[in-house]
């Protein structure tokens, strides 16, 4: 038998992270996914989908990415789960306050980065030892056409905008 290709999705809890799990889980029985969320108690989707493919094939685990402390534990966590990762898919993100430049706090530029720019670093960081087990060793970043600079046409999502173009460098 094969090696399973394992992935871990952060952010997987709705939306595009979520829909990347079924997408994997879909795409070959031997695949085995870790899904990431901040709250645990907002993945009943994940819950569901787990009970629906089996234990073995999709693990879910509790990180919140702008916490070094969660984060660690999240790796270990992980670790105890999987011998390695192929491939890492940093989704976890916010969009932030939807407004201009002038009118965005500073302390909304802050989080955002946090979230958008610097937990994706400090994700990969600790995952790097599971990584280097894996024979694919993919880390993927999503990230938005707003984080571009052909992008950047509209006022509105600044710290958005900034935190995804910066995430892309």
């Amino acid at each position: 038998m094969s090696t399973p290709i394992i992935h871990v999705v952060t952010g997987a809890n709705r939306g595009l992270g979520l829909g990347l799990v079924r997408h994997i889980l879909a795409r070959d029985p031997t695949h085995v996914v870790v899904a990431t969320c901040r709250d645990r108690s907002k993945a009943a989707a994940l819950e569901e989908l787990r009970g629906k493919e089996g234990s073995g094939r999709l693990h879910i685990v509790g990180m919140e990415i702008v916490s070094g402390e969660s984060v660690e534990a999240a790796a270990a966590e992980i670790a105890s789960k999987v011998p390695h990762i192929d491939v890492l898919v940093n989704n976890a993100g916010v969009i932030g306050a939807k407004s201009n430049f002038v009118n965005t706090p500073i302390d909304a530029f802050v989080e955002t980065f946090k979230t958008n720019t610097v937990g994706p670093i400090q994700v990969t960081r600790a995952l790097l030892p599971l990584l280097r087990r894996g024979t694919r060793r993919q880390v993927v970043a999503v990230s938005s056409w707003l984080g571009s600079i052909a992008g950047a046409t509209w006022a509105g999502c600044t710290e958005y905008r900034m935190s995804k173009a910066a995430l892309n460098m």
